[in-house]
């Protein structure tokens, strides 16, 4: 969970040495699959979107873990999407990991409002479209309604391009970065985050 920060009382963003060694603090507890679409089953009876892929992916065969993310590097380090719409955000080979991914936003001074203008770049760089659902939720943040976010192992190839990463983001990519940059640039202040761990992994 984050606690947002009063705009009267702006705070310093947010360093996290992506280099660091240091262990991880991640807890996690075995769960079943009942137990996890109990759960979207409530989410979904508040009107907050889930995905039928998600449910999908928590009825396959496997193992569920529930992991709560006690420090902001064990967020911010998991592995986002990539894909051409976004393709501004994630380079080609370059890491993308939510601290890469939203640390590019802060260095470049890009906000989700200004992602959603055309900037002169082709389609498969930079759809502004594709950036207006990013808008929409980080307009109308709100902690409460973040719940869990789902992960699945990485592949060697994400982990090769995303040495300091850890697990590959398979549903929450939209509120997950608008969350990584609120951290970043000191809009929110970190508190831990569940996150849905199944493997194998799911794609």
């Amino acid at each position: 969970m984050v606690s947002q920060v009063s705009e009267s009382r702006p705070r310093p963003p947010i360093k996290v040495d992506p280099s660091s060694n240091r262990a991880h603090d991640i807890e996690m507890r075995k769960v079943n699959s009942p137990e996890v679409l109990a759960r979207l089953s409530a989410r979904a009876s508040l009107d907050r979107h889930v995905d039928p892929r998600l449910i999908d992916a928590v009825k396959a065969p496997g193992n569920l873990y529930l992991l709560t993310l006690n420090d902001a590097q064990s967020f911010l380090s998991l592995i986002w999407q990539e894909i051409d719409p976004t393709r501004l955000l994630t380079p080609r080979g370059q890491p993308r990991t939510l601290l890469d991914v939203a640390g590019r936003m802060v260095k470049n001074k890009w906000t989700f409002s200004s992602l959603c203008r055309p900037m002169g770049l082709m389609p498969t760089c930079h759809d502004p479209a594709a950036f207006e659902s990013f808008e929409k939720l980080n307009t109308g943040f709100d902690i409460n309604k973040f719940d869990f976010i789902a992960v699945t192992p990485a592949t060697d190839s994400e982990k090769l391009q995303s040495p300091s990463g850890t697990y590959y983001i398979y549903d929450g990519v939209h509120k997950s970065l608008v969350l990584a940059y609120r951290i970043l640039n000191g809009q929110s202040i970190y508190q831990p985050v569940e996150a849905l761990l199944m493997t194998p992994r799911r794609d």
